[in-house]
């Protein structure tokens, strides 16, 4: 036998041996609510009609997920929905409710209620743990009970309360720390979730809303005030102020597109207030940007798929059924399709 046939055997029954020893990979199904996009339904106010729908990746919309698979509704008011690991959280302020669920199926694992808790508004999770910001108990210009209420996912229970110094609205993880939007104030606290307490806080424009994320881990916070200001979450400190950004004024609506390099948000056009026009600025930007990308009627809330395409909640004006409206990432629509009461926002 020839030596180059020899060392080609004995190659061929190596390759062999360890085709055979390989484990063999089994792709792991998506859960049933996994690879589509999540839809908030707000719902009304007095009616409790808030609600989940699921639009499939082959555009398909499920209404009243969590109802189907749950035998209950959420309840109003949705002010989020977060998915963190494997939970599905829901906050719900007219109920005083959180609600966790599995994020794969929507099954109901725990619903949290506490007399102190009061009005949540907003969740963002550190490992087992969540942070709910809350308003409390309040005649709409105090609010003596702000507060940030720790959660133990795993049981369903709250572990602490954490007392805030002004109205609270969004709240954002990064990097073992939780910020939260004081919009009462001028201030961003910034809570160690080591030691569950506020370490600090961070002076911005007034009424800071709403944060997000950029692709330079940087933290852009929306501020009622008209104004967008960029943090170095490294030092906490303030890198920019934009100024003579529209505003909605209360509760902003921002998002990210997947690359982070453009954020997104909702204002309302001079007059009528039912025009509302999406903005869009670059994280690179120095100033607000001049013109919308898109206008329309009752836009309630906003986000952006990988494929750059543009999702808003029509509201419908809470007169009626809410609308998912897709628009290409130049502003075209794409097309639009009913979903609950009050659709107000996505996730991806």
């Amino acid at each position: 036998m020839k030596k180059s046939n020899f060392v080609f055997y004995i190659l061929l029954a190596v390759s062999l041996v360890f085709t055979a020893c390989k484990k063999q990979e089994t792709p792991v199904p998506l859960g049933k609510y996994e690879g589509g996009v999540l839809v908030v339904n707000e719902g009304s106010f007095g009616d409790a009609d808030g609600s989940v729908s699921f639009l499939s990746a082959d555009d398909k919309i499920t209404n009243n997920i969590f109802k189907a698979e749950n035998e209950q509704i959420v309840g109003g008011i949705i002010q989020a929905l977060r998915v963190h690991e494997s939970y599905a959280v829901i906050v719900t302020n007219s109920a005083d409710k959180v609600i966790v669920a599995n994020a794969k199926d929507f099954k109901m694992q725990h619903s949290i209620t506490d007399a102190a808790m009061v009005n949540p508004i907003d969740f963002a999770g550190v490992g087992n743990k969540g942070y709910v910001s809350q308003w409390g108990k309040t005649d709409f210009v105090t609010y003596p009970e702000a507060a940030l209420k720790v959660i133990d996912l795993t049981a369903g229970t709250i572990t602490k309360t954490i007392a805030l110094e002004a109205k609270p609205q969004g709240v954002l993880a990064y990097n073992g720390k939780v910020y939260v939007a004081l919009e009462g104030s001028d201030k961003i606290a910034v809570v160690n979730t080591s030691t569950d307490a506020v370490e600090t806080t961070i002076a911005v424009a007034k009424g800071p809303s709403r944060m997000v994320l950029d692709a330079n881990n940087k933290i852009w916070a929306m501020c009622t005030s008209g104004n967008i200001v960029r943090i170095n979450p490294t030092d906490n400190s303030v890198e920019a102020t934009i100024s003579g950004i529209k505003v909605a004024g209360f509760n902003e609506k921002v998002a990210t597109n997947p690359a982070k390099d453009k954020i997104y948000y909702l204002a309302p056009a001079p007059w009528p207030a039912t025009d509302v026009e999406v903005f869009v600025l670059d994280i690179t930007a120095t100033a607000a940007p001049g013109t919308s990308l898109i206008k329309g009627n009752n836009f309630y809330g906003i986000g952006v798929a990988a494929n750059g395409n543009i999702y808003i909640g029509n509201s419908a004006a809470f007169q009626g059924v809410g609308k998912v409206e897709r628009y290409k990432p130049d502003g075209t629509k794409i097309d639009e399709m009913e979903a609950g009461r009050g659709t107000s926002n996505f996730v991806f």
